[in-house]
């Protein structure tokens, strides 16, 4: 005998009881355009849905005589609205206070909900993955670019849903979410333009640091790379087509191989392949340690990090240039800072080899030139200067990872 389907959610707020109730989108929303015609002198807002549950967004202010399509629809504030041929990238949501009276064309659909419906409820429940699949199966076309929604046949979908008040609270919770997602980003933007600016004023000597008797340090001087690396290696080929070794070579446990998906902006990620000591004897000359300079030559070219004091023994496979600095001249996490103020990816980039992807050669960041403190010792108080607003940064990026992830938990229970 078939077990019925218990239609209540995982995870609900206290007092509220009772299985939700399966209504049809026709039950819960109704389409509603509202034509005018426009006036070639005056100004409208026009708006835009951005993909993947990005939000409703101004395009633009035009001159009626410049909008092109002339059927368009007036916007109230809490209307939904979907892009009829980008609805299949999730390209819907809720109309905000500030962009109230603006207009689209009728290449987007306008609903307003029913009395049953709070809408902001509503814009949740459309990140669920089964909504996002019903969005997909009401298009119709042979090309996903090109896919044309069909509403009349989304209306006839069933879900689940809860009383009105029950979806208040809900919606009311994954607001205050969103808000304090919203303060966490706001904060990370902040410390990341404090950080930039900081690093222009101290780059360019606006701002400079003082010895422990409180005298100016040295002037600074302009060097190439090659001036201050002692050894330098690119990484071999150490995969399944390389000859160094093949992919029956690795093991669960043992030396960790590093390439250039281990290589990050700002950080390194530890490897889970591993070789057996054998074969890590027989690539000595491969071998990497805590201090070393990575750059990644293949790819998103550029991306460079410091060998963290954690790596006790590891070789580098291909796609990597490993520097090893002479610490009388310069020190790693200053250069890391170097390639994360100046984007080196882009200056880098122009001089890469062509090809299926771009390339760069040990003799390009031979050449590569900087204006640097000539004390090492001024060099590691900008480094631990700013490395401490990394870790700041860093700690508020986790807080926003994790908020985020909450969420999506919740998400996940919350609903039926």
């Amino acid at each position: 005998m078939k077990v019925a389907e218990k239609l209540v959610p995982e995870l609900r707020f206290p007092r509220f009881e009772g299985q939700w109730s399966n209504k049809r989108l026709r039950d819960v929303l109704v389409l509603n355009s509202r034509p005018f015609k426009m006036d070639d002198e005056s100004e409208y807002s026009l708006v835009t849905v951005k993909r993947r549950y990005g939000g409703v967004v101004l395009r633009g202010i035009y001159k009626g005589k410049e909008i092109k399509v002339k059927s368009q629809f007036k916007l109230e504030e809490n209307d939904f609205i979907i892009s009829k041929r980008q609805i299949s990238h999730n390209a819907c949501g809720i109309v905000p206070k500030d962009l109230e009276g603006s207009i689209v064309s009728n290449e987007y659909s306008v609903f307003k909900p029913q009395l049953n419906l709070d809408i902001k409820y509503f814009n949740y429940f459309c990140h669920l993955p089964k909504i996002s699949h019903s969005f997909f199966l009401s298009s119709i076309g042979v090309h996903i670019e090109k896919m044309l929604f069909k509403v009349d046949d989304w209306f006839k979908w069933k879900f689940c849903f809860p009383t009105l008040p029950e979806q208040q609270k809900i919606a009311s919770f994954l607001l205050a979410m969103d808000k304090k997602i919203e303060k966490l980003t706001r904060k990370k933007d902040l410390l990341e333009k404090y950080k930039t600016g900081v690093m222009q004023k101290i780059f360019s000597q606006e701002i400079r640091f003082k010895d422990e008797n409180g005298k100016n340090f040295p002037d600074w001087a302009e060097k190439k790379i090659k001036t201050f690396v002692i050894d330098k290696k690119s990484g071999m080929k150490i995969g399944p087509f390389g000859s160094q070794l093949k992919k029956e070579t690795f093991v669960e446990a043992g030396y960790k191989v590093y390439g250039q998906e281990n290589v990050f902006l700002k950080d390194f990620h530890f490897s889970n392949r591993f070789i057996t000591e054998t074969h890590f004897d027989k690539l000595k000359t491969n071998q990497i340690k805590p201090g070393d300079f990575l750059i990644s030559t293949m790819g998103t070219i550029g991306k460079s990090c410091v060998v963290p004091l954690g790596i006790q023994k590891g070789i580098m496979d291909s796609h990597i240039i490993r520097l090893r600095l002479d610490e009388k001249i310069i020190c790693s996490d200053f250069l890391k800072q170097i390639f994360l103020l100046f984007d080196i990816q882009k200056q880098i980039k122009r001089y890469s080899v062509g090809g299926i992807m771009d390339g760069l050669s040990m003799g390009i960041i031979n050449e590569l030139k900087f204006i640097i403190p000539k004390s090492i010792v001024e060099q590691q108080k900008i480094a631990n200067f700013l490395s401490t607003i990394d870790k700041k940064i860093q700690a508020v990026q986790t807080k926003l990872t994790q908020t985020q992830a909450f969420k999506k938990g919740l998400l996940q229970k919350m609903f039926v």
